[in-house]
């Protein structure tokens, strides 16, 4: 650790004039005079919170120096800076950048221990691989809430060691979803599965059921016959002899039961309450 802590601090001491200087010999526009003052101010501070490794501060100062004036003396402290707080990818990033971009002064006197340096973080990056099934093109893939290319799907993906949660969405809802903690230098795999509308617990709507119509009444031949004998039984002078004999019984025997003698009901017998009324 002290070793590591050693090498940050021999490359933060990187004079910034030769960054400002670098800067005005590009071909980018040059920074105004009051970017350069607060720059080399920012640059300052964080050598100074570097030395006292006060990391976050270091972070905060040097990558403020950098926006103003970026240019590899710069990336080269704000690299080590990224390291030292846990942002392993991005500080890797960082150092492959100032050995791609730093020109032959910077490179005989800071090369070798950005290689170093850069060696040594690519070590501890943990690596994770997500497998998505069933996902669709138009779901989105989602890293620690950031939105991932579906082209990382199935490749080793660079992470810092910690906590990650890997989800897919889709018409802002998570339908599937998968944390994992990873160790320094680990890789692990992980699966998305991604449910089916029915699992969701969502249905397509019903399309609207429409009445059929009422097929056509028609005569059975044997219905007909029976409507015929019920017509030529009303028609008899007969029937009508015998009904009235039983309506005058259904009578008398009305009259014997709502006089019979005190009750507690008027209604009370086989009619219903309200169906004989007694005179």
């Amino acid at each position: 650790m002290l070793k590591r802590a050693a090498v940050l601090l021999t490359l933060a001491c990187v004079v910034p004039s030769a960054a400002i200087a670098a800067a005005q010999d590009a071909g980018a526009p040059a920074p105004t005079a009051t970017e350069i003052t607060v720059a080399r101010e920012q640059f300052e501070i964080g050598v100074r919170a570097a030395r006292a490794r006060h990391w976050d501060e270091a972070l905060a100062a040097f990558r403020r120096a950098y926006d103003l004036v970026p240019q590899p003396q710069m990336l080269l402290n704000l690299a080590g800076a990224l390291v030292q707080t846990g942002h392993l990818v991005e500080g890797a990033e960082a150092y492959r950048r100032v050995l791609r971009e730093a020109g032959p002064d910077l490179l005989a006197s800071h090369g070798e221990a950005a290689r170093v340096a850069l060696d040594r973080v690519e070590r501890r990056i943990a690596r994770v691989t997500i497998v998505a099934r069933g996902i669709e093109e138009r779901d989105a893939l989602l890293v620690d809430g950031n939105l991932a290319s579906h082209a990382l799907l199935g490749t080793s993906i660079p992470l810092d060691p910690g906590r990650h949660v890997m989800s897919v969405r889709r018409a802002d809802r998570d339908v599937a979803r998968s944390e994992v903690t990873l160790r320094e230098g680990e890789t692990a795999r992980v699966e998305l599965r991604v449910a089916s509308p029915e699992q969701q617990g969502w249905q397509p709507a019903a399309p609207p059921r429409t009445a059929a119509p009422a097929p056509a009444t028609q005569i059975e031949p044997r219905a007909e016959a029976d409507r015929d004998e019920r017509s030529s039984w009303l028609e008899s002078p007969w029937t009508w002899v015998g009904a009235a004999l039983v309506v005058a019984g259904a009578i008398t025997a009305v009259v014997l039961i709502t006089s019979a003698g005190p009750t507690e009901d008027a209604y009370v017998g086989n009619y219903p309450p309200g169906s004989v009324h007694a005179p």
